[in-house]
């Protein structure tokens, strides 16, 4: 194996693992949006400290899985199940923060609140559903260059 082959070797690796964690962290990103859900009622300070974090991780998370793909010349078409396939989930993803957006700027907390509670869990499972056919469309590519 070449230098050059031992590094891509290394970034399927670490994709492989971040794709693992990625999971658990999307899980906890589901608590975190019905918590904040919760706490537009009760405590609206804490509720924006805790969308805006919110949000900033689901941003980071659509970036890491657009790189990954783009990285590995992924086709989100390509990554489907029976419920729909990885492009559908992006669209989806992208539709929710444009309408927590919207309803933030509306100061529609009711509509925000069902969006937190519904919505990004939603969305996000979708992702947890699809992240297990991207790490082994990886795997696969990684058994043929090997």
């Amino acid at each position: 194996m070449n230098k050059s082959s031992g590094n891509l070797r290394s970034i399927e690796d670490m994709t492989i693992r971040s794709l693992n964690d990625s999971a658990a962290g999307l899980k906890a990103l589901c608590r975190d949006s019905v918590l904040c859900a919760e706490l537009l009622f009760s405590d609206i300070g804490n509720a924006m400290e805790r969308f805006n974090g919110l949000a900033a991780n689901i941003r980071k998370f659509y970036v890491f899985e657009n790189d990954v793909r783009s990285t590995f010349g992924i086709k989100g078409e390509d990554l489907r199940d029976a419920a729909g396939n990885l492009t559908d989930a992006d669209s989806a993803l992208c539709s929710v923060m444009d309408d927590m957006i919207g309803r933030l700027d509306k100061r529609d907390f009711a509509a925000l609140a069902e969006i937190l509670k519904i919505g990004v869990p939603a969305v996000l499972d979708r992702f947890i559903s699809l992240l297990p056919l991207l790490r082994q469309h990886i795997q696969n590519e990684q058994l043929t260059t090997t």
